[in-house]
């Protein structure tokens, strides 16, 4: 046969050896079928480019730009270089850096840990073989480059490994399978990778029955979803202080107690990130058994875990707002539960001055036990009429909101305790030179408002520099089952005047616990204490008038990019939902 023949028979032969491997090499399994099962930590971003495109189109963009920050930023000698750089990067790819990050992560970026052989792993899988090999064929060869011209040695060490080439590095090495790029971080992993991508995984991620449970439903496209293996890290003792169950202090007890209870026994934990043109909303979830819920976190989660909070209250005024389910005479009564000694030391010297405080009246069993679980705080911006002495630091007016179990045996109760609270403060108030405090009452049907107000000194009575002691007149309000303690009589007139029990229950929340944060609300608070800030500013950081000024005008400006802050935690039924949201202001 002439060689010219059996040449053309040759190649022919390698082409249809070729299509007829292609579709393994090409690989288009998902990577939790190269992944092993012993993988801990998972987390994925499907589109990267419709990220990408959210972030550098979004209307924001051109205010951000507008910044003094970000032209200084973007006028260094540093940033200049490295536009350069990316100049130079741009020619020999043949791309823009956008359209090469596009093409490199169209179908996906994967980040995984695995606990066997302790790797880390990244996957990406990008828009074709030809992008992939382009881009980075051009930044490996810039790299070596670099090392040629400062007489280092080639970074990347070429090895076969049955007849795919990997690239060993100083921190791991990478290979490409198909239009998959893989970067591990040990060799193990990596070599499991390859042989699943050789051999076809059998104990792999996606074959795993606790990965499989944690996986979003086929309709769920996330911005970016994650997974832990909860129950693997418990075992394996990791980050025991997170898993004992108890917070450090009372506060991180009232707000993550049960979620830290729910941490002993969940088998994991996933994570979904959302983020769009008008908001970015990351939600958290677990499997938890409501029966298991423990004596000592009943007040927490309620009997069985079917606690529940007063819906949130919806105002335009407000500031911020809160609204959750926790029982605080069972939290006090069972802090021997919940806490260590020296914890327990400081409760026992609180409950013998709250004690004596409250004439004698036991202050877990009888004062906090007067309330429901239900509990509410209320913040609003302050509107400081002509007269009367104006303080120099505007401070939010903000509330607690109860109900109680019985209004009538509690509400002369609480009347007669909050006077003699305002007598102590007066005393204590005179020993240390400040104004005292003249008690009012207030009656409007059945709205019964007890108020304290400061009264100021002679020529004080119009100032508009008064002493921060003005922003507060301590006020309790009763209407019908609610009690409300206010920083001011204000809101406490306009708490008590607000919302019916009838229509609360018929609103009734699967949440926990619920809030929001109002950033306008939030902004024109800090337009209120402007010149306030630039003063601390200037003495704090050493600044001239013109720099503070140019600070605070940029975290005013920054605060009118946010709508507002928002958080649920829905703990009824057979999961923990936490989801925190945040709106974007786009108009």
């Amino acid at each position: 046969m002439h060689p010219d023949c059996r040449f053309r028979q040759a190649v022919l032969a390698a082409a249809l050896l070729f299509v007829t491997l292609s579709p393994a090499l090409a690989d288009d399994r998902p990577a939790t079928e190269l992944l092993p099962d012993s993988t801990v930590l998972y987390a994925e971003m499907p589109r990267p480019a419709k990220l990408l495109g959210t972030i550098l189109d979004h209307p924001l963009r051109s205010k951000i730009e507008a910044l003094d920050a970000y032209e200084e930023a973007v006028g260094t000698d540093e940033f200049a270089e490295f536009q350069t750089v990316l100049g130079v990067i741009e020619a020999q790819i043949g791309m823009s850096w956008r359209e090469a990050v596009e093409a490199v992560t169209e179908n996906g970026i994967t980040v995984a840990v695995d606990a066997e052989s302790e790797g880390l792993a990244i996957i990406v899988d990008a828009r074709d073989e030809e992008s992939l090999r382009r881009v980075l064929e051009t930044l490996m060869e810039i790299a070596r480059s670099d090392a040629r011209s400062k007489g280092n040695e080639d970074p990347y060490r070429e090895k076969d490994y049955r007849g795919l080439t990997v690239y060993e590095t100083k921190n791991g090495g990478f290979a490409v399978i198909g239009r998959k790029l893989v970067i591990c971080n040990k060799k193990e992993l990596g070599k499991y990778i390859l042989d699943s991508h050789l051999d076809g995984g059998v104990e792999t991620l996606a074959a795993s029955a606790r990965f499989q449970e944690a996986r979003p439903g086929p309709d769920a496209e996330p911005t970016a979803w994650g997974y832990v293996d909860i129950g693997f890290l418990r075992d394996a003792g990791a980050a025991q202080d997170l898993f004992k169950g108890r917070a450090d202090n009372p506060v991180g007890e009232l707000l993550l107690g049960g979620l830290l209870e729910a941490l002993q026994d969940t088998p994991f934990a996933t994570a979904s990130l959302d983020i769009a043109e008008e908001g970015v909303t990351l939600a958290f979830s677990m499997p938890h058994d409501p029966a298991g819920v423990s004596e000592a976190r009943e007040y927490w989660f309620g009997p069985e875990a079917t606690g529940t909070a007063n819906p949130l209250p919806e105002d335009a005024a407000n500031l911020f707002a809160l609204t959750t389910y926790r029982d605080l005479s069972q939290f006090w009564l069972r802090a021997g539960d919940l806490f260590d000694e020296n914890i327990l030391d400081g409760f026992a010297e609180a409950d013998s001055n709250l004690t004596t405080l409250f004439s004698g009246r036991d202050f877990g069993e009888e004062i906090l036990g007067a309330f429901s679980p239900q509990v509410q705080f209320i913040a609003r911006r302050q509107e400081f009429g002509e007269t009367g002495p104006r303080p120099a630091i505007r401070l939010p007016a903000f509330a607690l909101v109860f109900e109680m179990r019985d209004p009538e045996t509690t509400q002369g109760e609480m009347r007669r305790i909050f006077q003699s609270l305002i007598g102590f403060l007066n005393v204590v108030g005179a020993m240390n030179g400040q104004p005292q405090l003249e008690l009012g009452m207030q009656q409007d049907n059945d709205v019964e408002l007890v108020t304290a107000s400061y009264l100021p000194e002679a020529g004080e009575e119009d100032a508009d520099d008064a002493r921060i002691n003005f922003n507060f007149a301590p006020s309790v309000g009763f209407a019908g089952k609610r009690f409300i303690v206010s920083s001011t009589s204000g809101l406490a007139r306009q708490l008590s005047g607000s919302g019916d029990e009838d229509d609360r229950a018929a609103a009734a929340t699967q949440a926990n616990t619920a809030a929001r944060l109002d950033v306008g609300e939030l902004r024109t608070v800090l337009g209120e204490n402007r010149s306030h800030l630039i003063a601390q500013n200037m003495l704090e950081n050493g600044h001239t008038r013109e720099e503070a000024e140019a600070e605070i005008g940029a975290l005013e400006a920054i605060a009118g990019y946010f709508d507002d802050l928002s958080l649920q935690l829905v703990t009824a039924g057979e999961r923990i939902e936490l989801v925190l949201g945040l709106r974007l202001n786009v108009e």
